[in-house]
C-alpha cells in the first residue's frame, strides 16, 4: 500500500508538471496579432496536415464541381461528334489540344467556340466558352488571374452514365429558341458568371462592372475546396505552424469548426449553396448566419407541391427544413460524409444504422409492406421519392416524408406508392411511349390528358386504402391535419369570402406562422402567403413577428407591413386625408425603424427598402437619429442588388428616395445589361415623362417660371424646354416600343402557362394605350382568367370596360372590388360611377320609351 501511494503521489506531480509547462509554453510561444484577419490560402496547405480528409476530398463532386478543359477532365466523346435539334445540327470535335463546338451563335449562324472549362462531373457535365471566335490559345493562369470575363454554358450536354450527347431543353419551352431569347444558349440564364460560378468554385468574386456589363471574376479555388465550408484558412495554417497546440490565445485554432459546431451552424453552411435563394452578399464565413447571406425561397406554387414535395429544383435545404429529421437535430453529416459527399452506407443500412430500435423493425415486410430486396423494399423509393432534372440528374426529396396517399386523393399531390404502380396498360398506345417517368404521368395530366388523369386517380385511391388500412392495423390514425391541408385551404379561397368557414382557414393557417415550433418552411410560407393579405388579423400577426428569432419570418412580415402601407397610399390618391394617412403609416412604419440595426443583413435591408418607399418628408421625419443607418442599410441593399446583377432594382430605390438622375442611370445600365427583360425601359419613360411635366409645370409657376425674365430670355427657355420635350418624347415613345415587342414575345411563349397573369396584364394594358382595345381586353381578360383574386387584374378590366361604357360587365368587377376591399375610396367611387351611368342609361331607356308610346 506504501508503494502504491508513492507512485500515486509520482503521477500527480508528473501530470501538474505537465500541464503547468504545456501552459507555460502555451503563453510564451510566438502569438498571431489580434488584428490579423484569415485570408484565402487554397486546400493544398491543408493537405499537408489532413491528408485523410484530402484524400476524401479528391473523390467528391465538389472536387470537381468546376475544371479547365483537358484530357484528364473532359468526359465527353470530341471525336468528330453532331447532334441535332430544332432543324439544326451541332458538331463537338478535337483541334489538337482544343475541344471545338460548332453551333448557333448570337446573330443565328453557326459558329465556332472553344471550350475552357468543364462544369460538373455526374450525371452530365455541361461545357462553358466565350461569345467571340478565338484562334489564339489560352493563358489559364492570366485568365484566371486578371478575372474571368463573361462565359456561356453551352445547352448541348453530355450525358455520363449513357455516354451520349443531348440538348438541355428549358422546362416547358418546346419550341426553338432564337438567339435573342435569355434561355438561348447565349442569353443570360446561361451565363455561367451570373447563374453557375458563385457554388462551382471557392472565394468566388463575381466583379460584375454594371457600366461595361462585364465581368472579371475571380476565385481562389476553381473547385468547392476545403475553404468553400471552413471558411479562410490562412490564420489556421499560421497558428499551426507556429505553435505546438494548435491553439492561438487571440485567435483559437484560427477556423470555425464545423465539427464541433451546432446542428443549424453546419446545415447553414451547406445552404449557402444547397438551397433556392438569392445572396445578400458573396462570404458569410466571418458571421456563419445564414440570412446575413441569402434569403431562401419559400414553398412557392411553381418550386413547390402545396404539401411540400419538391416540383421545380430546391437544391435539398427547403426540403430538409420540412423534415421530422431537421427538427430533431439530424444534420448533414450524419447522413453524408462531409469531405466525399457520399453516404456513409449504401440501401436500407444508411437509415437502419439509426432507426434500429426495435431490432430489424424498420427493414423488413411488416414495415414496408414489399418483398425483401425489392425497389419498394429501399427505404428511400418510400420516404425519399426522386424527381428528374437537368433531364438526366435524378433529385431525391429530403422532407423524408411518409407517404401521403390520401393527400395525393385530397389535394392531387404525387405520392411515392402512385409513381411505382402506375400501369401502362391503362393507357392507349399512343401516349404509352412519352411515360418514361412519373412526372411524365403529370405533366400529361396536368395538360388535360383524360387516360392519364383516370389512371393515376386510380392509383392514388387504390394506394389510400392500402395505406389507410396499415394504419388501422398498426393503430397509427392520422389525428393532425397536414400543413398542405392547411394552406390549400386557404389558397382556394377567394379573398371576398368572410364565411366562418374561411376565417377559420385563415386563422390556422397564420397560428402557424407565430409557433416556432413548427418547420421554419412553414412559417416563412405562411408569411410569403400572406404578405399581401389586406385583413387586420395578418398585420397584426406581422406586427408581432418584428422581433421573431427567425430573420425569414421578419423578413415577411416587414412585407406584409409594407403591402398595407401601399394599401394607404393607394387611398391618399383617392382624397384620402393626409394627415390621417401619414398618422397611420406612421404607426405601422416605426417599429420597422428599429430594425435597421438588426444583426440580420436580411431584416435591415428589407426594413430600409420598405422605409425607401415612404414620401421623402414622411421619412425625414419618421427616421430622425436613425438617417445614418438607414442609409446604411440601404446601400446594403443596393451591393446585393449589384451582386445579383438587379439593375432595375437599384434604379427603383433611388428613384424612391428622390434621386431621379442614379435612377436614370441605373434604368439605362439594366437595359443594356439585360435587353431582353421586360419593365426598365417603361419605368424609364415614365419618369422622363415625369421629368418633362414637371419642368413645364415649374415654367408655368409664378415663383419659378417666367415672371421677371424678358420676353427674349422666356422664349429662348420655352425653345429650350420644346427641344428638350422634343428630343426626350422621341426617346419615351422608343422604349415604350421596344418594351411592348418583348412583351409580345413573351406573350406568345409563356402565355400558357398558369404563372402568366403579370405579362398578360401587362401586354392588354400596353395594347390599351397603343389604342387597340379590343385585342387589350382580350389579354386583360386572360390576366383576370389565370388570377381571378389579383385587384390589380380586375380593376384594369373593370377599367377597361368602364372606358367601353359595358356598365354591366364593369359594375360586377367594381362591385367585386369593393367587397375585397370596403374600405378603398377608389373602388367605391369606381362603383358609384358605374351604378350612376346605369341609372343614366335606365333614365334614358325610361324617357325613350315613353316618348314612343306617346307619339304612338
Amino acid at each position: 500500500m506504501r508503494s502504491y501511494g508513492i507512485w500515486l503521489v509520482l503521477i500527480v506531480l508528473l501530470l501538474v508538471l505537465g500541464v503547468g509547462s504545456s501552459v507555460y509554453w502555451v503563453d510564451h510561444q510566438p502569438k498571431v496579432p489580434a488584428s490579423a484577419v484569415a485570408h484565402y490560402v487554397g486546400y493544398q496547405s491543408c493537405a499537408e496536415c489532413h491528408q485523410d480528409q484530402h484524400a476524401q476530398f479528391l473523390e467528391s463532386h465538389h472536387h470537381k464541381a468546376l475544371a479547365r478543359a483537358d484530357e484528364t477532365t473532359v468526359l465527353a466523346d470530341f471525336h468528330d461528334q453532331t447532334i441535332e435539334h430544332d432543324g439544326m445540327t451541332s458538331r463537338m470535335y478535337r483541334d489538337g489540344q482544343r475541344y471545338l463546338v460548332d453551333t448557333e451563335g448570337t446573330d443565328g449562324q453557326i459558329a465556332t467556340f472553344e471550350v475552357l472549362y468543364v462544369l460538373a462531373y455526374e450525371p452530365l457535365q455541361q461545357y462553358m466558352v466565350r461569345l467571340t471566335d478565338s484562334t489564339e490559345p489560352v493563358d489559364f493562369d492570366l485568365l484566371e488571374k486578371d478575372g474571368i470575363p463573361t462565359l456561356q454554358v453551352l445547352r448541348i450536354s453530355w450525358d455520363t452514365d449513357a455516354k451520349r450527347w443531348f440538348y438541355l431543353r428549358p422546362e416547358d419551352v418546346p419550341e426553338k429558341l432564337t438567339p435573342d431569347d435569355p434561355l438561348h444558349w447565349t442569353g443570360v440564364t446561361q451565363r455561367w458568371n451570373t447563374s453557375c460560378a458563385a457554388c462551382h468554385s471557392t472565394n468566388l468574386e463575381k466583379n460584375f462592372d454594371p457600366r461595361s456589363s462585364e465581368f472579371a471574376t475571380t476565385f481562389t479555388q476553381i473547385d468547392v475546396g476545403c475553404e468553400s465550408c471552413h471558411g479562410p484558412a490562412s490564420l489556421h495554417v499560421e497558428i499551426a505552424q507556429k505553435r505546438w497546440m494548435s491553439w492561438d490565445p487571440n485567435h483559437g485554432t484560427g477556423l470555425f469548426s464545423l465539427k464541433n459546431a451546432t446542428a443549424q451552424q453546419q446545415i447553414d453552411t451547406c445552404a449557402g449553396c444547397h438551397s433556392r435563394r438569392r445572396l445578400l452578399v458573396e462570404d458569410f464565413h466571418q458571421t456563419r448566419q445564414l440570412h446575413d447571406q441569402l434569403v431562401y425561397e419559400p414553398m412557392r406554387e411553381t418550386t413547390y407541391f402545396v404539401d411540400g414535395q419538391i416540383k421545380d429544383e430546391d437544391y435539398v435545404f427547403g426540403s430538409f427544413l420540412q423534415s421530422k429529421m431537421h427538427s430533431k437535430g439530424i444534420r448533414c453529416s450524419d447522413c453524408h460524409n462531409p469531405h466525399t459527399g457520399k453516404t456513409h452506407h449504401q440501401g436500407n443500412q444508411l437509415c437502419t444504422s439509426c432507426h434500429q430500435h426495435p431490432a430489424g423493425v424498420y427493414d423488413s415486410p411488416q414495415h414496408h409492406g414489399h418483398k425483401a430486396g425489392s425497389a419498394g423494399a429501399q427505404c428511400v423509393e418510400c420516404h425519399m421519392p426522386h424527381r428528374y432534372y437537368m433531364d438526366v440528374d435524378a433529385r431525391r426529396d429530403h422532407s423524408i416524408r411518409v407517404p401521403r396517399p390520401d393527400l395525393s386523393v385530397s389535394l392531387g399531390v404525387p405520392n411515392a406508392c402512385t409513381g411505382c404502380h402506375l400501369d401502362l396498360n391503362n393507357v392507349g398506345s399512343e401516349v404509352r411511349e412519352k411515360l418514361v417517368r412519373y412526372q411524365d404521368w403529370q405533366k400529361l395530366a396536368a395538360e388535360g390528358n383524360e387516360e392519364v388523369q383516370t389512371e393515376i386517380k386510380r392509383v392514388d385511391q387504390w394506394a389510400k386504402d392500402v395505406v389507410d388500412g396499415w394504419r388501422q392495423t398498426r393503430g397509427k390514425p392520422i389525428t393532425e391535419p397536414h400543413f398542405g391541408e392547411l394552406l390549400a385551404a386557404v389558397r382556394g379561397l377567394a379573398p371576398e369570402d368572410e364565411s366562418p368557414d374561411a376565417e377559420a382557414a385563415r386563422k390556422r393557417l397564420l397560428a402557424v406562422a407565430t409557433d416556432a415550433t413548427r418547420s421554419p418552411m412553414y412559417r416563412v410560407t405562411v408569411g410569403a402567403e400572406t404578405s399581401q393579405w389586406r385583413d387586420a388579423k395578418s398585420l397584426s400577426t406581422a406586427v408581432s413577428l418584428l422581433d421573431d428569432a427567425d430573420g425569414e419570418v421578419v423578413f415577411f412580415a416587414i412585407q406584409r407591413i409594407q403591402s398595407e402601407i401601399r394599401t394607404q397610399m393607394e387611398y391618399l390618391n383617392y382624397g384620402q386625408s393626409p394627415q390621417e394617412t401619414q398618422a397611420t403609416i406612421e404607426r405601422l412604419a416605426r417599429p420597422v425603424v428599429k430594425l435597421l440595426q438588426h444583426p440580420l443583413r436580411l431584416v435591415r435591408t428589407q426594413a430600409a427598402t420598405m422605409l425607401a418607399g415612404l414620401p421623402d418628408t414622411w421619412r425625414v421625419e419618421l427616421l430622425g437619429s436613425s438617417t445614418r443607418m438607414f442609409e446604411t442599410a440601404l446601400n446594403e441593399m443596393i451591393q446585393a442588388h449589384l451582386l445579383n446583377e438587379e439593375l432595375a432594382a437599384i434604379a427603383d430605390l433611388y428613384q424612391s428616395v428622390g434621386r431621379r438622375d442614379r435612377a436614370k442611370e441605373y434604368y439605362r445600365l439594366a437595359i443594356q445589361h439585360a435587353p431582353h427583360e421586360f419593365g426598365a425601359r417603361t419605368n424609364l419613360a415614365v419618369l422622363l415623362d415625369d421629368e418633362i411635366r414637371s419642368d413645364i409645370q415649374s415654367m408655368q409657376q409664378p415663383q419659378g417660371g417666367a415672371a421677371g425674365m424678358s420676353v427674349g430670355a422666356m422664349k429662348e427657355r420655352m425653345e429650350t424646354l420644346r427641344a428638350k420635350a422634343e428630343k426626350v418624347g422621341t426617346e419615351i415613345a422608343q422604349l415604350r416600343t421596344n418594351d411592348f415587342e418583348i412583351l409580345k414575345t413573351e406573350v406568345e411563349r409563356a402565355g400558357h402557362l398558369p404563372t402568366a397573369g403579370d405579362i398578360h396584364y401587362s401586354y392588354g394594358m400596353a395594347l390599351y394605350l397603343r389604342g387597340e382595345p379590343e385585342e387589350a381586353g382580350r389579354h386583360l381578360k386572360i390576366a383576370v382568367e389565370k388570377n381571378p383574386d389579383s385587384e390589380t387584374y380586375l380593376l384594369g378590366l373593370a377599367t377597361f370596360y368602364q372606358a367601353k361604357q359595358d356598365w354591366n360587365a364593369a359594375l360586377g368587377l367594381a362591385e367585386r372590388l369593393v367587397v375585397m376591399d370596403p374600405k378603398h375610396p377608389g373602388y367605391q367611387a369606381l362603383l358609384a360611377a358605374i351604378k350612376q351611368q346605369l341609372g343614366n342609361s335606365a333614365a334614358a331607356v325610361s324617357t325613350d320609351n315613353a316618348e314612343k308610346n306617346a307619339a304612338e
